[in-house]
Formats: C-alpha cells, sequence, structure tokens
C-alpha cells in the first residue's frame, strides 16, 4: 500500500519509548504507599484509557489527589533514566523521515507533564511539529479526535496521515479519523494488537524509514 502522506503521526509509549517499566514502576509504587495494594503489570495495564492523573484522580477519590499526583510526577522525572532506554533506532528514523520530506507529529494518550518529561529525558522533541497529549483532547483514543485535529495542525486531510503505533487504540483512532495505520513492533514489549490488525507492520524503525522514504520519492 501506497499513499501520499504529508503527516508521519506517532504514538508514543510502547512505539517511541518503552516506558511502560516505569509506568508500571511508578504506580507500583504509588498503590502500595496510599492504597495498601500490590499490583501487577496486567493490572496496572488494565487501568489505561485516561490519562495518569486520571489514573490517579479515578482510584484514589478519598486521598489528597492532587499530592499524590505531584510524587507520581516527581517520581516519573526521577526514575526515568533508570527505567527508559533509548532505542537505537529511533532518532535515525525521524531524522530520515523527515530528511524526506514530511512532517512529523506526535499524539500520545499521556498527560501533558508526563509526557514533555520523557521528551526532555531521550531528547527528540525538536522533530516533532507539533505534541498533542492526553490532556489537549477532550476524547482520548481509540475516539478519533486527536487523530483529525493533528491532521489540522498539519493543514492536511485525514487521509493524508500515516498514524504509527502500538496498539488497537491507536488502530481503532485512525480507522475512524480515516487515516492509515501503521504497527510499530520494534520495542521490547511488542506490540497489542487484538481486536484490529494495522495495515502495515513494521519490526524496526528504519524499516519504515525506508518504506516512507521510498513512497515519497
Amino acid at each position: 500500500m501506497k499513499r501520499d502522506y504529508s503527516l508521519v503521526l506517532f504514538d508514543f509509549d510502547g512505539t517511541l519509548a518503552d516506558t511502560l517499566p516505569l509506568i508500571y514502576h511508578v504506580f507500583r509504587l504509588l498503590f502500595r504507599e496510599h492504597a495498601g495494594r500490590e499490583l501487577t503489570d496486567r493490572e496496572i495495564f488494565s487501568l489505561f484509557g485516561p490519562t495518569e492523573t486520571g489514573i490517579i484522580r479515578k482510584h484514589f477519590p478519598t486521598k489528597d489527589t492532587e499530592s499524590i499526583i505531584r510524587q507520581m510526577h516527581s517520581l516519573y522525572d526521577s526514575e526515568h533514566e533508570a527505567f527508559v532506554k533509548p532505542h537505537p533506532g529511533v532518532l535515525p528514523m525521524l531524522h530520515t523521515i523527515r530528511g524526506a520530506g514530511y512532517k512529523i507529529g506526535l499524539y500520545s494518550g499521556k498527560s501533558r507533564i508526563t509526557l514533555d518529561i520523557s521528551l526532555s529525558h531521550l531528547g527528540f522533541g525538536e522533530y516533532f511539529l507539533f505534541t498533542l497529549s492526553g490532556d489537549d483532547v477532550m476524547r482520548t483514543k481509540p475516539h478519533p479526535e486527536g487523530v483529525i485535529r493533528a491532521a489540522e495542525m498539519a493543514e492536511t486531510t485525514p487521509a493524508r496521515v500515516l498514524f504509527v503505533g502500538d496498539s488497537d487504540h491507536d488502530t481503532l483512532s485512525a480507522v475512524e479519523a480515516g487515516a492509515t495505520i501503521a504497527g510499530a513492533h520494534w520495542l521490547p514489549d511488542g506490540s497489542n494488537f487484538r481486536e484490529r490488525k494495522p495495515e502495515l507492520m513494521f519490526e524496526d524503525p528504519l524499516e519504515l524509514a525506508r518504506w516512507l522514504t521510498d513512497v515519497h520519492q
């Protein structure tokens, strides 16, 4: 499949960075301290959907949630380098895609603060024309709002957007918006496509970059 894409839109967690170990670690500490519960990775994963702050507000309604949110942000920042290791192919991929003339955007379900913390630690925020977080939309994935808004910000249409992600939420939001979904299957935790398979699948970031360079020629 080869289409005239103008915007390559990336998910973040599980696509550009393997942040799941950090997220599991932080939420495990928070639930242990504030709820007296020991959660497994699977149990923490099942909480995903809202932003990190949304999860805290939902599950700690009788606590000082703002204090817990500040603690979460502090842990996310201080523990980031220990738990999140950059994939060696991501920066070269972004550099190649931008050099081929594509606009590059980022749409993540993360909160704005945690997204900015990760981008600061990993150092590739400069490649994005814009970044959208879960705090920047009214309806998060799998609703198509974020993909449609990203197309508008890039002054293009959803039909010319290639959304690169690793989960059903990414696939469903792209399909509903009228964009193409490309599966990212290059990080240790792999991809999580169960309900809807992507139209394209890539096992390595540079494989995607080469494919897009070929499409754009």
